[in-house]
């Protein structure tokens, strides 16, 4: 099959994972498969992860051309190359494959990750977004939550499935990045470390943690490092000053290697109010981490209550606190629960389960 992947990126975060990681499973089994990345923030790092992996990927300048621009070109591209099915992920994407779809044969596809209608801008993309996916052949989503909210906007339960993201990472990294990392951020060699992995968005509950963190941890010798970028991050750190834990408190920024981290913590911690399925998890849960995080999305489809993780209701201060402090003073529950993330992961949400369940849609959708 010839596959042509599209994609606006707000960073290097998990759709732009799963775009990079499935990109690269296609591609190993065979199949003819392109990216084109919108004009976007976090572009460039999508693009360097395709070009590493020697995926064929291309910067599609929008801002300067011009939506009809855009339409044409790809309309064209399409035609010349034979592309058998358009692969949109996010807004932009899926608006610009519908307009394609309308004077082309190509038959198109649209992961979900989520929707987030945390303003009144992000309101209208999301009503936008479920019109236009009315007209695709096929709707994936990644969580029971968004195949309900699917449904709820009219797209026909024949034309949608649902896929638990996967990833490729193999949850291991040497002992001296780990050391090299502490000294880079002023950690001690035996300091207790939390991470949080994702955009520093309100939605993602950032201050119930640091709220939780201040409670259980406070004058120990522990830190809690936040992976990421986002609007949020001048609140978050003048909160963290007046809870009086800011140098317990790392922001580290955007990491492409994520996993250099997490080969750094005792505990992951997700706080979020929404999610979709997030890779950080998947990531975590491959590196056998003691898991924290709120019930919300497909997470609480992944995680089990105490078996591989502990899950906790959003915005719940005191609930976030105890699932940590329990945790941190209990070294045998820690790597019980980490054991049976890593079993976990093994069985469901490696890259081959995911690229296996994309390659059956996308049979189904081109022999229809």
């Amino acid at each position: 099959m010839n596959i042509l992947h599209l994609i606006s990126s707000g960073g290097f975060y998990g759709a732009e994972r799963v775009v990079v990681e499935l990109a690269s499973f296609l591609r190993s089994r065979g199949e003819q498969v392109e990216v084109w990345v919108l004009d976007s923030p976090g572009a460039g790092a999508v693009l360097s992860a395709l070009e590493n992996l020697e995926v064929r990927c291309e910067l599609i300048p929008v801002g300067r051309l011009g939506l009809p621009a855009v339409c044409l070109r790809l309309g064209r591209y399409i035609r010349d190359n034979q592309i058998e099915i358009v692969h949109s992920h996010g807004y932009r994407t899926d608006v610009l494959a519908g307009l394609v779809g309308m004077v082309t044969p190509v038959k198109r596809i649209a992961t979900c990750h989520t929707w987030y209608s945390t303003s009144a801008k992000l309101a209208v993309y999301e009503k936008i977004d479920k019109l236009v996916l009315r007209f695709f052949q096929h709707v994936v989503v990644v969580s029971p939550q968004l195949q309900q909210e699917v449904s709820a906007a009219g797209i026909a339960p024949h034309k949608t499935s649902l896929v638990f993201n996967g990833t490729s990472i193999d949850g291991s990294h040497s002992d001296q990045e780990g050391v090299s990392l502490r000294k880079q951020y002023g950690i001690g060699l035996n300091s207790r470390i939390l991470l949080r992995v994702g955009r520093l968005d309100r939605d993602k509950g950032n201050d119930t943690l640091l709220n939780a963190f201040a409670r259980g941890f406070k004058h120990q010798d522990a830190f809690l490092v936040f992976i990421g970028e986002g609007e949020e991050q001048p609140r978050l750190q003048e909160l963290a000053a007046a809870l009086s834990i800011e140098k317990q408190i790392v922001f580290a920024g955007y990491q492409q290697d994520v996993g250099k981290h997490l080969s750094l913590a005792d505990l992951f911690v997700i706080s979020s109010y929404k999610e979709g399925l997030p890779i950080a998890l998947l990531e975590a849960m491959a590196f056998g981490k003691a898991i924290v995080t709120t019930d919300v999305g497909a997470i609480k489809e992944v995680i089990k209550h105490q078996e591989n993780g502990w899950l906790v209701r959003p915005g719940e201060v005191d609930s976030l606190t105890q699932a940590l402090v329990s945790i941190a003073a209990d070294g045998m529950l820690a790597e019980r629960l980490g054991t049976g993330a890593r079993k976990s992961y093994l069985s469901n949400f490696t890259l081959e389960s995911m690229g296996e369940r994309y390659l059956g849609i996308y049979h189904q959708v081109v022999r229809k």
